[in-house]
């Protein structure tokens, strides 16, 4: 069982390199020294999405690749994942998705914090508060865009605001049209006079399209993957199940963020390792479960008295 566990894993980190290849060769094409809007065109391979989606999943799951290299002992498989982590760091940071970054960031907060890495944690809060000094060490493009978070311009910030305004505002008088059921799922688009755009927020959008009954559901999912990721986290000794319980933990945090910025969760090239990587939480944690008991339940032998004070 923990053979296969591991097999999933590994099996999970084989397509990483194709897919920094892929994106490596879209972003060389669109390169540019400032910030472009073109550069927010590279999907990688994924192609019928857009770069944040793609960024959500680099932003997800890189903990896992990170807490791998870190606990893992022999020094070739550390090397090898180390390398890893660099190539789905690299691709998150000339994603462009300041979304992507925010869910990151306050990620790296949780795993900090459940490390008890309380140090570096007060660090990195002190450095996210002093961002505008931080962001200077990256790249330009990357500066600038970071920068068009404060943007001057009133009209553009207006206009983005307002867009968004009127999508929720759309959305809510859908969503009294059906307040117990929702409208349907996958149907707010097709209703929204607006551009046919979605709700740039996947919590309004499972309310809108699903009724509180669907929310209420997909929160108590997020919690309950939590909860069993944090157990396995703090109750298994094992290297391995431990990456495996704070990096399913990290995915969990970064998801509850990002779905704030639109739908991060109901794509299958997002979603689906994020299933995978739960179902190895849960079965790491019955294989525990079943070893405690097993020890629990094995006959203690009848030793006479004063056994032990003759040095047996």
């Amino acid at each position: 069982d923990r053979r296969g566990i591991i097999a999933v894993i590994v099996a999970t980190l084989l397509p990483l390199p194709y897919m920094f290849r892929v994106f490596y060769a879209q972003f060389s094409s669109v390169y540019s020294w400032h910030y472009s809007d073109n550069l927010r065109f590279v999907k990688g391979t994924f192609m019928m999405l857009g770069s944040n989606e793609l960024a959500a999943f680099y932003a997800a799951y890189s903990f896992m690749v990170i807490l791998l290299a870190i606990f893992v002992r022999q020094l070739r498989y550390k090397l090898l994942l180390a390398g890893l982590a660099f190539l789905n760091l690299y691709s998150l940071m000339y994603s462009q998705s300041r979304g992507a970054w925010l869910a990151f960031l306050i990620a790296l907060f949780a795993v900090l914090y459940k490390t008890g890495k309380l140090r570096v944690l007060l660090a990195v809060i002190i450095l996210s508060l002093s961002a505008p000094m931080v962001i200077s060490l990256f790249p330009v493009s990357v500066q600038e865009r970071f920068d068009t978070i404060f943007v001057d311009d009133e009209e553009e910030r207006d206009k983005s605001a307002e867009s968004r305004f009127i999508i929720w505002d759309n959305a809510i008088q859908a969503y009294k049209s059906n307040p117990v059921f929702g409208v349907g799922y996958r149907v707010f688009s097709k209703l929204n006079s607006y551009k046919n755009m979605d709700t740039h927020n996947y919590y309004v959008k499972l309310l809108v399209e699903q009724g509180p009954a669907g929310l209420l559901l997909f929160l108590i999912i997020l919690w309950r993957a939590y909860k069993n990721s944090n157990e396995l986290w703090q109750k298994s000794s094992e290297p391995i199940f431990r990456a495996l319980g704070l990096g399913t933990l990290a995915a969990v945090v970064c998801f509850s963020v990002a779905n704030l910025f639109g739908d991060r969760f109901t794509h299958y090239p997002l979603s689906t390792y994020f299933w995978v990587y739960l179902a190895l939480v849960l079965r790491a944690k019955m294989i525990m479960e079943k070893e405690s008991a097993e020890t629990v339940s094995q006959p203690k032998l009848n030793r006479p008295a004063g056994f032990g004070r003759l040095g047996y």
